[in-house]
């Protein structure tokens, strides 16, 4: 049968091993019914740039660049939550004054068709606490696409999925 147990009161039990016999008492102070914990995907997007022109600069949210340097951007894409983000579809906004470079693009170390910055690409599904690296480069333009002064150009990058939403961040490039 099934002993359920109500908070407030006292019970025996005596309880033998073949050899030896002995009574055990407890009581119950709290009964609670356990709420499970919901399944959720959490996707999360995190987008830095690195100036490869300039060996001294490292991966940053903001970096320096002149006209005609090359920029790498990195996208990591992961999922903070505790069930399975499905379907997950990438894309990158590039500024007019940042060209991107054909068959730059990688995912987790693997080339992948040029699609990011047109149609996007996809990225499959991400189960709990993994991620994928993006990584893709573009040029500068040349002074021409540039007045006087500083210009803060900002590459935003998308990434949404069936069952967590769309998330998005940027990098900045100071020209």
């Amino acid at each position: 049968g099934t002993l359920v147990l109500r908070p407030g009161i006292t019970y025996f039990a005596r309880v033998f091993n073949g050899q030896y016999s002995n009574v055990v008492n407890w009581s119950v102070n709290t009964c609670f019914t356990a709420t499970p914990t919901p399944t959720v995907a959490s996707l999360t997007l995190n987008k830095d740039v690195r100036n490869l022109s300039n060996p001294n600069t490292g991966v940053f949210n903001s970096v320096s660049a002149k006209p005609g340097d090359i920029l790498e951007f990195i996208i990591t894409v992961g999922n903070s939550g505790n069930s399975v983000a499905n379907n997950i579809r990438l894309s990158d906004f590039l500024p007019s004054q940042l060209q991107y470079m054909s068959g730059s693009t990688t995912v987790d170390s693997s080339f992948t068709p040029d699609n990011l910055t047109t149609s996007g690409i996809f990225l499959g599904s991400l189960v709990t606490n993994q991620i994928k690296i993006v990584k893709f480069r573009a040029i500068v333009a040349g002074e021409s696409a540039f007045g006087s002064g500083t210009i803060q150009l900002t590459n935003i990058a998308r990434a949404e999925t069936d069952n967590a939403g769309t998330v998005s961040d940027s990098a900045f490039v100071s020209v």
